[in-house]
């Protein structure tokens, strides 16, 4: 997650946190991304920026993770599914964080 902005919602400021523009990369353009790719004899299998293998890291269980709508992906998977259009606005996953107030148990 990167740090994207300060705002403040009903007068509590936050700071929102954002995926980085990398972080479904394919291991070609994200080298960090290389323990994903399930495939490392046949990489071509690896070469889709927009999703990740999550397999290996749930015993096998077939598990992809992409942005919504396929946000930010590669134009070959953004076209494999029908009736899509990704906006930054309607599809963007982000997390905001209070940095001030302390709750008392």
């Amino acid at each position: 997650m990167g740090y994207e902005m300060e705002d403040e919602l009903h007068g509590i400021n936050f700071y929102r946190f954002s995926p980085v523009a990398n972080v479904f990369y394919s291991l070609y353009n994200n080298t960090k991304n290389k323990c994903f790719c399930l495939s490392p004899q046949t990489p071509e299998k690896c070469n889709f920026d927009g999703i990740l293998d999550l397999s290996s890291c749930y015993s096998g269980a077939p598990l992809i993770l992409s942005n919504p709508h396929f946000r930010r992906a590669s134009y070959v998977i953004a076209q494999s599914v029908v009736g899509l259009s990704p906006e930054k606005e309607l599809h963007q996953t982000f997390v905001d964080v209070e940095p001030v107030i302390l709750i008392e148990l």
